[in-house]
């Protein structure tokens, strides 16, 4: 029963990272990579766990659910940072 459950919902999940449609995420990933980098201060250390964990999350939020914004955005954000 959980293997099938699995299978179902891994279906679900994998188009959105089928390596074909994973080509078309790279002008995505390179804009909220350069985006979190931005906010970098020059010669000042920081944890860069946080801001790995950032573009991951707003990639999943983009890819997995096409959100980038807005308050199912925010919702789903602070769910999957609990």
């Amino acid at each position: 029963m959980a293997l099938a459950r699995h299978r179902r919902q891994r279906k679900l999940l994998m188009p959105p990272f089928h390596s074909d449609r994973m080509c078309t995420y790279t002008d995505l990933i390179h804009d909220i990579t350069s985006e979190v980098i931005s906010k970098w201060q020059i010669n000042k250390p920081f944890p860069i766990r946080r801001s790995t964990q950032e573009i991951s999350l707003k990639v999943i939020l983009a890819t997995v659910f096409g959100l980038d914004s807005g308050k199912r955005y925010e919702q789903l954000r602070l769910l999957l940072t609990v």
